[in-house]
């Protein structure tokens, strides 16, 4: 009996555990996200001043319209959006002139793959808190079947002695003929 109440105290502390690292590593992808798209934003302010609709240097930079809301989407267009700035030299040397030379575009380039490392994070944390709850559930009905063993047995053995089961908690309920002793 201790084992299994000692599993289910464990399997308890490891739920509370990764679910309070899946809430941590959340709020990471969240502050990621939005720094990744702050600074995604910011550069797409300057590409539109510097290129006009329609331009072949915005059609490579991937800025037309709003920036995507899923994730996924995002990530693509963010990674686009910086490959292309620092690869393409004529993009290049033209959002250097306003303050985003290499460094900068690297940095930001790096501001997207901390947000998709954080997404991976998350979902690696959602899996763990997924696998926490599936062995709490075993491990809570592994000793929920150990204590109504328990109480069977114990009510069986203090049949005639109704003050030890309360002591113990049991309820006094009848035992029924089929779990006792058969009837006289």
């Amino acid at each position: 009996g201790q084992q299994t109440l000692d599993a289910a105290a464990q399997a308890l502390a490891r739920q509370a555990l990764t679910d309070g690292e899946a809430l941590r590593a959340t709020q990471r992808a969240h502050d990621a996200g939005q720094a990744a798209r702050d600074t995604c934003q910011d550069l797409c302010t300057i590409v539109r001043e510097l290129f006009p609709a329609g331009t072949p240097q915005r059609a490579m930079l991937k800025v037309n319209g709003t920036m995507p809301k899923g994730a996924l989407a995002f990530l693509a267009a963010a990674k686009t959006l910086f490959d292309n700035a620092l690869r393409v030299d004529r993009i290049a040397s033209a959002l250097a002139q306003y303050g985003y030379d290499q460094m900068a575009l690297e940095q930001g380039r790096l501001q997207v793959a901390l947000y998709q490392q954080a997404l991976q994070e998350q979902a690696a944390a959602q899996k763990a808190v997924t696998r926490a709850t599936e062995e709490q559930r075993a491990a809570r009905a592994a000793l929920e079947k150990w204590l109504k063993g328990y109480t069977t047995l114990a009510k069986i053995a203090l049949r005639d002695r109704l003050d030890l089961l309360d002591n113990l908690g049991i309820p006094r309920q009848a035992v029924p003929p089929s779990e006792g002793t058969p009837p006289a």
